[in-house]
């Protein structure tokens, strides 16, 4: 595989082993399934068994000699790998998906799910404020970087990692609006592209078939490289997604179920065919909002939007653009 879908920095014979050992599971285990019948207002409660050999041996390898020379900066971002232990992880995922209608919905997810993720409203920030803040306050004061996050929580699971990227990437933008959302673009940013470029090195959204094949999840891997002002990190971005669309187009290509694929890619196979426009639309509306911020990156070298709460002056371009109605995503 091309670009950071074979990473060059992993040696031969790791990379085989995170493509030997990526986990073969059943429908109904690892990650899949997080709809369960619950009372009203209830988290799910399910337990989920766990095969991830091929996340831990990535990781672990860029680990091990780093954490010999490095200090924490502080013992509260050494009490992080309480907060952030795998339960709390799981509460996460627990929490993003619970409103889906169905299984199916985790494939190609509809327009249910991203009514809740992008337009929740007060209700949704208040959640996501009440269930998530004391953790991301804890990691806010820790002080601690990317890398120092990873050693501490050292996430052995695909969907750990996926529940990470959401945590630091996607609930700080229901947390913090207005001028407190400086926090969201100078601290849990450069987090969450921390994860997001470690997981896609490790070979998670694209080798692990739980997050692979199924885009309600692998999805959420990229967002932190649209985010960033670094105009190399959207170049990323785009491979990443058309990685994705390339999979998509693989399944619709397929007229036949692929008997000898993982539980994953056969479950995929069958929604993507019976949904092929909704798959299609999909991956378009990825694409499409990933050259929309890549646009302004390349206009102006960074979002517009966020120059009040970074106490950045505005350039003369910058207010013609936003207030002829420029792309700010949503930011309030």
């Amino acid at each position: 595989m091309a670009s950071l879908r074979n990473p060059s920095h992993l040696s031969r014979s790791l990379r085989r082993s995170i493509a030997a050992q990526s986990p073969s599971v059943s429908l109904r285990g690892s990650c899949y399934r997080f709809l369960v019948a619950q009372s009203p207002g209830s988290l799910p409660t399910r337990r989920h068994r766990w095969n991830c050999p091929s996340a831990r041996r990535a990781f672990a390898s860029t680990v091990s000699a780093a954490t010999q020379t490095t200090n924490l900066r502080s013992s509260s971002s050494m009490a992080l790998d309480k907060v952030l232990n795998s339960n709390f992880l799981k509460s996460i995922r627990d929490f993003w998906y619970e409103h889906l209608p169905g299984d199916d919905d985790l494939v190609v997810p509809g327009q249910v799910a991203h009514k809740r993720w992008y337009a929740g409203g007060a209700e949704f920030d208040k959640a996501c404020l009440t269930q998530f803040e004391p953790a991301l306050e804890a990691i806010n004061a820790s002080g601690v970087d990317g890398a120092e996050l990873l050693r501490l929580v050292q996430p052995t699971e695909p969907c750990d990692w996926l529940s990470l990227i959401l945590l630091l990437d996607q609930i700080p933008r229901n947390c913090y609006r207005g001028p407190a959302s400086r926090v969201v673009f100078t601290v849990f940013d450069p987090l969450a592209l921390a994860v997001a470029k470690a997981a896609v090195a490790a070979g998670v959204p694209h080798t692990a078939p739980e997050i692979r094949w199924q885009f309600a999840f692998r999805t959420w891997f990229y967002l932190p490289f649209e985010h960033t002002e670094d105009a190399a990190m959207h170049d990323e971005c785009r491979r990443q997604y058309e990685g994705l669309a390339r999979d998509v187009e693989t399944l619709l290509a397929e007229k036949e179920e692929p008997k000898n694929a993982d539980a994953y890619k056969r479950r995929a196979w069958q929604v993507v065919q019976g949904n092929e426009e909704a798959a299609r639309a999909l991956v378009r509306a990825q694409l499409d909002f990933a050259e929309r911020h890549e646009a302004i990156i390349k206009q102006f070298g960074r979002y517009p939007h966020r120059n009040e709460p970074l106490g950045r002056e505005t350039t003369a371009k910058e207010k013609e653009f936003l207030e002829s109605g420029g792309d700010t995503f949503q930011s309030k």
